[in-house]
């Protein structure tokens, strides 16, 4: 799996360290591990300085059919941090807000791990 993927109970966190390539499908299975887990509600941190593209926006809109279906049958998912200085990443990010992603959580982008 292309993600280093962290569960910390006691902080109710999750951090995860993608490597690329990212798949719609990549993405998917972290969303269904979070939710086997038990970590639906966790903050999760994405640690994404080591992306160098964006994903693609077919990718995004299957991610996110996937992300809504999850949503309406467990609610909100928790706080969102992503970490990057990649600007198509940047994108891909903001496309993710503007396709709902955010709804009902928090959310930031930071250009550095220890401001995250």
């Amino acid at each position: 799996m292309p993600f280093h993927y962290v569960r910390d109970d006691t902080g109710r966190r999750i951090r995860l360290t993608p490597i690329d390539p990212v798949t719609a499908a990549e993405m998917i299975e972290i969303l269904d591990r979070q939710l086997a887990d038990g970590a639906w509600g966790y903050g999760t941190l994405v640690d994404a300085q080591r992306i160098s593209s964006p994903t693609v926006s077919s990718d995004m809109q299957t991610f996110m059919e996937h992300f809504r279906e999850l949503v309406a049958a467990h609610g909100p998912r928790g706080p969102l941090v992503v970490v990057t200085r990649t600007s198509g990443v940047i994108g891909s990010t903001q496309k993710y807000v503007l396709l709902g992603g955010t709804a009902g959580r928090e959310f930031e982008v930071f250009w550095d791990i220890d401001d995250a």
